[in-house]
């Protein structure tokens, strides 16, 4: 066991532990009818601690379906599709150049015993193939792909808690005065909240666009080095 098991990385802290923290933000003044704002006033030190460990639980639980529904929102901003083949769980998108991903395709049924395999497979299939070789080849590609899955990640686990959250400020405001009395600091939290969502569903397509686009790019990359040495 090494000393950095008992930390949490940038993914776990920005894909689990603060969606999960606006999740509950977002969920505890309807469950218990007031701000998490009042009760962390009389919350003791363990009593924090928990706080922050269901907000990590709660993050990590909850993380799969956030990012399939803000890949799917995002999309839909940008007059684009994702795939819904069978096997693509992460909505591979569809704008990705055909002959870039067909050119691809044939370099790498050279080099696999079994072309067919290679043709069998879906486009997000076969771009986690070139991924992969990508990061077994190349450290220095390897750790580009990483800046964008990080950064991926990041965009994409925040808008939905940041959504719901707006909703729920907003309807427990209403609970305790009518919305026509609703306070400017009210409103401005969940515009704030709304429009800080917006422009990050806004900023993912392009981005995993850009980072599937790589993947080809850095596979051609490596193959085509790979054939010089020979």
């Amino acid at each position: 066991m090494k000393l950095t098991d008992f930390f949490i990385g940038g993914r776990q802290f920005f894909g689990f532990l603060i969606p999960g923290v606006i999740w509950l933000l977002a969920f505890f003044p309807i469950a218990f009818s007031e701000p998490l704002e009042y009760s962390f006033n009389s919350m003791g030190f363990m009593e924090i601690v928990l706080f922050f460990f269901i907000a990590y639980i709660a993050g990590a639980a909850i993380e799969s379906l956030s990012f399939k529904i803000s890949v799917k929102i995002s999309a839909i901003l940008h007059h684009d599709h994702v795939s819904n083949e069978k096997n693509d769980k992460d909505y591979f998108p569809l704008s990705i150049s055909p002959s870039l991903i067909n050119r691809c395709r044939k370099i790498a049924a050279k080099n696999v015993a079994s072309s067919g395999m290679i043709n069998n497979m879906s486009n997000r299939e076969f771009s986690q193939y070139c991924k992969l070789s990508v990061i077994e080849n190349s450290a220095t590609y390897g750790s580009k792909i990483s800046e964008y899955e990080s950064e991926i990640n990041l965009l994409a686990m925040l808008p939905v808690p940041l959504i719901i959250f707006a909703i729920s400020f907003v309807l427990f405001s209403c609970q305790i005065t009518s919305i026509s009395h609703l306070s400017i600091n009210n409103v401005l939290i969940s515009l704030f909240a709304l429009i800080l969502s917006i422009l990050l569903l806004y900023r993912l397509h392009p981005l995993r666009c850009e980072e599937a686009k790589w993947w080809f790019h850095f596979y051609l990359m490596i193959e085509d080095k790979i054939d010089n040495r020979r």
